[in-house]
Protein backbone atom coordinates (compact mmCIF):
# COMPACT_ATOMS: atom_id res chain seq x y z
CA UNK A 1 0.00 0.00 0.00
CA UNK A 2 2.72 2.47 0.26
CA UNK A 3 4.04 2.31 -3.03
CA UNK A 4 0.88 3.12 -4.49
CA UNK A 5 2.71 6.14 -6.43
CA UNK A 6 5.62 3.85 -7.65
CA UNK A 7 5.69 3.13 -10.75
CA UNK A 8 5.94 -0.45 -11.21
CA UNK A 9 3.06 -0.78 -9.15
CA UNK A 10 0.97 2.32 -10.91
CA UNK A 11 1.84 2.65 -14.38
CA UNK A 12 -0.56 5.14 -14.67
CA UNK A 13 1.34 7.08 -12.58
CA UNK A 14 2.71 10.19 -14.32
CA UNK A 15 6.90 10.48 -13.07
CA UNK A 16 6.72 14.29 -12.65
CA UNK A 17 3.43 13.94 -10.38
CA UNK A 18 5.79 11.51 -8.43
CA UNK A 19 8.77 13.18 -8.20
CA UNK A 20 7.45 16.82 -7.26
CA UNK A 21 6.05 17.73 -3.54
CA UNK A 22 2.99 20.20 -4.17
CA UNK A 23 3.95 23.33 -1.64
CA UNK A 24 1.62 26.07 -0.83
CA UNK A 25 2.37 29.63 -0.26
CA UNK A 26 0.43 29.94 2.58
CA UNK A 27 3.43 27.84 4.90
CA UNK A 28 5.56 30.48 3.43
CA UNK A 29 3.48 33.06 4.55
CA UNK A 30 2.98 31.87 7.91
CA UNK A 31 7.09 31.45 8.28
CA UNK A 32 7.40 35.00 7.25
CA UNK A 33 5.41 36.17 9.50
CA UNK A 34 6.20 33.86 13.06
CA UNK A 35 9.71 33.57 13.04
CA UNK A 36 10.17 37.09 13.86
CA UNK A 37 7.30 36.59 16.31
CA UNK A 38 8.86 33.42 18.19
CA UNK A 39 12.54 35.15 18.69
CA UNK A 40 11.11 38.54 19.59
CA UNK A 41 9.03 37.33 22.26
CA UNK A 42 11.32 34.61 23.68
CA UNK A 43 13.77 37.47 23.34
CA UNK A 44 11.33 39.58 26.06
CA UNK A 45 10.36 37.25 27.87
CA UNK A 46 13.89 36.36 29.36
CA UNK A 47 14.81 39.51 29.58
CA UNK A 48 11.74 40.74 31.19
CA UNK A 49 11.98 38.23 33.66
CA UNK A 50 15.31 38.65 34.73
CA UNK A 51 14.90 42.60 34.81
CA UNK A 52 11.87 42.02 37.30
CA UNK A 53 13.53 39.95 39.39
CA UNK A 54 16.49 41.37 39.66
CA UNK A 55 15.07 44.79 40.39
CA UNK A 56 11.80 44.30 42.14
CA UNK A 57 12.18 41.11 44.31
CA UNK A 58 15.31 42.15 46.16
CA UNK A 59 12.85 44.99 47.94
CA UNK A 60 10.82 42.13 48.96
CA UNK A 61 13.12 39.99 51.01
CA UNK A 62 13.89 42.85 52.98
CA UNK A 63 10.99 44.65 54.17
CA UNK A 64 11.38 47.22 56.93
CA UNK A 65 12.07 43.80 59.41
CA UNK A 66 16.11 43.21 59.20
CA UNK A 67 16.75 39.80 58.43
CA UNK A 68 13.01 38.49 58.24
CA UNK A 69 12.58 37.04 54.37
CA UNK A 70 9.15 37.06 52.73
CA UNK A 71 7.97 34.82 51.17
CA UNK A 72 9.40 32.98 48.06
CA UNK A 73 6.24 32.87 45.93
CA UNK A 74 6.12 36.41 45.87
CA UNK A 75 9.79 36.63 43.83
CA UNK A 76 8.24 34.04 41.49
CA UNK A 77 5.11 36.06 41.12
CA UNK A 78 7.00 39.15 39.58
CA UNK A 79 9.27 36.89 37.52
CA UNK A 80 6.27 35.15 35.98
CA UNK A 81 5.05 39.09 35.35
CA UNK A 82 7.97 39.92 33.96
CA UNK A 83 8.06 37.80 31.70
CA UNK A 84 4.37 38.31 30.62
CA UNK A 85 5.12 41.91 30.34
CA UNK A 86 8.37 41.05 28.47
CA UNK A 87 6.67 38.91 25.99
CA UNK A 88 3.88 41.11 25.46
CA UNK A 89 6.81 44.27 24.63
CA UNK A 90 8.42 41.02 22.42
CA UNK A 91 4.93 40.37 20.39
CA UNK A 92 3.99 44.26 19.50
CA UNK A 93 7.89 44.20 18.04
CA UNK A 94 7.40 40.86 16.50
CA UNK A 95 4.37 41.34 14.85
CA UNK A 96 5.73 44.95 12.97
CA UNK A 97 8.75 42.89 12.22
CA UNK A 98 6.54 39.86 10.58
CA UNK A 99 4.12 41.99 8.83
CA UNK A 100 6.83 43.96 6.78
CA UNK A 101 8.72 40.21 6.60
CA UNK A 102 5.55 39.63 4.62
CA UNK A 103 5.02 42.31 2.44
CA UNK A 104 8.75 42.07 1.04
CA UNK A 105 8.85 38.38 0.77
CA UNK A 106 8.94 38.22 -2.74
CA UNK A 107 11.09 41.25 -3.35
CA UNK A 108 13.92 41.50 -4.28
CA UNK A 109 14.92 43.96 -1.33
CA UNK A 110 13.81 41.75 0.96
CA UNK A 111 16.95 41.74 3.08
CA UNK A 112 17.53 45.65 3.04
CA UNK A 113 13.83 45.75 4.58
CA UNK A 114 14.32 43.29 6.99
CA UNK A 115 17.42 44.83 8.44
CA UNK A 116 15.62 48.34 8.64
CA UNK A 117 12.58 46.92 10.55
CA UNK A 118 14.37 44.59 12.40
CA UNK A 119 17.18 47.22 13.17
CA UNK A 120 14.65 49.81 14.16
CA UNK A 121 11.56 48.84 15.20
CA UNK A 122 12.87 45.97 18.22
CA UNK A 123 14.81 48.68 19.64
CA UNK A 124 12.07 51.58 19.57
CA UNK A 125 9.35 49.36 20.52
CA UNK A 126 11.63 48.04 23.59
CA UNK A 127 12.84 51.50 24.93
CA UNK A 128 9.65 53.35 23.89
CA UNK A 129 7.40 50.99 26.36
CA UNK A 130 9.78 51.31 29.28
CA UNK A 131 9.62 55.06 28.92
CA UNK A 132 5.88 54.65 28.67
CA UNK A 133 5.95 52.41 31.83
CA UNK A 134 8.39 54.53 33.62
CA UNK A 135 7.19 57.91 32.67
CA UNK A 136 4.95 58.06 35.95
CA UNK A 137 7.51 56.91 38.60
CA UNK A 138 8.81 59.51 40.56
CA UNK A 139 10.86 58.13 43.06
CA UNK A 140 13.64 57.17 39.74
CA UNK A 141 16.51 59.07 39.25
CA UNK A 142 17.34 60.25 35.73
CA UNK A 143 20.43 58.10 36.36
CA UNK A 144 18.24 55.09 36.95
CA UNK A 145 15.89 56.34 34.15
CA UNK A 146 18.95 56.56 31.64
CA UNK A 147 20.35 53.07 32.83
CA UNK A 148 17.30 51.43 32.24
CA UNK A 149 16.88 53.36 28.98
CA UNK A 150 20.31 51.89 27.30
CA UNK A 151 19.66 48.56 28.96
CA UNK A 152 16.16 48.34 26.81
CA UNK A 153 17.46 49.52 23.88
CA UNK A 154 20.55 46.97 24.22
CA UNK A 155 17.60 44.03 24.65
CA UNK A 156 15.94 45.73 21.25
CA UNK A 157 18.93 45.83 19.65
CA UNK A 158 19.61 41.78 20.33
CA UNK A 159 16.06 40.95 19.62
CA UNK A 160 16.63 42.99 16.44
CA UNK A 161 19.31 41.25 15.32
CA UNK A 162 18.31 37.77 16.47
CA UNK A 163 15.33 38.21 14.39
CA UNK A 164 16.86 39.30 11.46
CA UNK A 165 19.16 36.68 11.38
CA UNK A 166 15.91 33.98 11.53
CA UNK A 167 14.84 35.96 8.39
CA UNK A 168 18.23 36.43 6.44
CA UNK A 169 18.39 31.92 7.19
CA UNK A 170 14.72 31.93 5.98
CA UNK A 171 15.05 34.05 2.43
CA UNK A 172 18.44 31.90 1.33
CA UNK A 173 17.43 28.58 3.12
CA UNK A 174 13.62 28.30 2.75
CA UNK A 175 10.99 27.49 5.34
CA UNK A 176 12.41 24.88 8.15
CA UNK A 177 9.62 22.48 7.58
CA UNK A 178 10.91 22.42 3.86
CA UNK A 179 14.58 22.17 4.61
CA UNK A 180 16.05 18.75 3.46
CA UNK A 181 17.18 16.84 6.76
CA UNK A 182 20.43 15.72 6.13
CA UNK A 183 21.12 12.51 6.34
CA UNK A 184 24.20 11.91 8.60
CA UNK A 185 27.42 10.20 6.91
CA UNK A 186 29.53 8.08 9.44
Amino acid sequence: MDDVNNAESNPFASPVANAHVATTPRGELVDWYALPVRRSMLVGGVVGGLLFLAFVSPGMYVVSRIGVVDEPWASILHFLVGVAAGMMVGVIAGNIVGFVAIFVRRTSWRTVAHLLASGLVCPVVFVGSFLVLAGPVREMTPLAYIGFSCVMLLVGLGAGIYSFRGLLRLSTEGSPRRRLQKEPTF
